[in-house]
């Protein structure tokens, strides 16, 4: 009995801590493929060429082509390779220097461990996240226009998004959102205790906000799986606690044989 109940003490300890355990870390920027971009998979690239209408279903990138624009070249996720800039594109800099921008309006940097993010005109880019697991999820991202561009007319900026989609596509929440003009960002923003279900999306969003014209945006984001409370840990030790107390208080009521009578 002795040994069955330190047993399961210690599967209780291990099943609280499973289940409630922090650690799994989802980067944007060294979880980005080169290789892949499917339905399923964990990280993907997609586009909406529609303005503003974020209906969480969003059409995948299906061409990785070196455009020819930046210094060194650098391949994109694009939608075809006779697109203009090759836009709507995503792409990564992993390089450890910046990347230059050579092709028109030449000029500006794109740093590295970023994300190059680019919608069409009227249209949307998206770099989305497929949960993998149920639970609780801390966010931590930032946009960037890296494009200043010209000052002159056409110049929209960008609007941001981040959204929770179900599995779907049905929007259930809309996480952030903001926007900035010309040469603005949004800061580095935290959006903490967000509930997943497994085959959940987080949408990171750029929407053009009308013209694309120096619309390029660096991006970053990170999800982590949250702490548990200390609460719950309280809990689970308790658990182990009682179990053990009972043990030891049944092993002490039973008689002892060979006594007097």
């Amino acid at each position: 009995m002795k040994c069955h109940l330190l047993f399961a003490a210690i599967v209780s300890v291990s099943i609280a801590g499973r289940t409630a355990s922090a650690g799994q870390i989802h980067s944007a920027v060294d979880d980005f493929s080169t290789t892949t971009n499917t339905e399923t998979s964990t990280s993907s690239y997609r586009f909406r060429n529609v303005n503003n209408s974020r209906v969480g279903t969003y059409d995948l990138l299906t061409t990785f082509s070196n455009q020819g624009n930046w210094t060194p070249v650098t391949e994109q996720w694009n939608r075809n390779a006779g697109e203009q800039f090759g836009i709507p594109a995503v792409a990564v800099n992993k390089t450890g220097g910046d990347i230059s921008w050579t092709g028109n309006n030449s000029g500006f940097e794109w740093p590295t461990d970023t994300i190059w993010m680019h919608p069409k005109s009227n249209g949307l880019v998206v770099v989305s996240w497929l949960s993998p697991f149920s639970g609780t999820v801390d966010i931590e991202f930032l946009f960037k226009d890296i494009d200043l561009g010209s000052v002159g007319g056409g110049v929209t900026g960008i609007n941001w998004f981040v959204d929770k989609n179900d599995s779907s596509g049905g929007l259930v929440s809309a996480l952030a959102s903001g926007g900035f003009t010309n040469g603005g960002e949004s800061g580095l923003q935290t959006t903490n205790g967000v509930s997943v279900n497994a085959g959940d999306r987080l949408n990171f969003i750029v929407d053009a906000n009308g013209s694309f014209f120096f619309d390029s945006t660096a991006f970053t984001a990170t999800i982590t799986s949250a702490v548990p409370e200390p609460s719950s840990v309280a809990l689970g030790l308790s658990g182990v606690a009682i179990l053990l107390g009972a043990g030891w208080w049944k092993r002490k009521r039973q008689p002892v044989s060979g006594s007097l009578s």
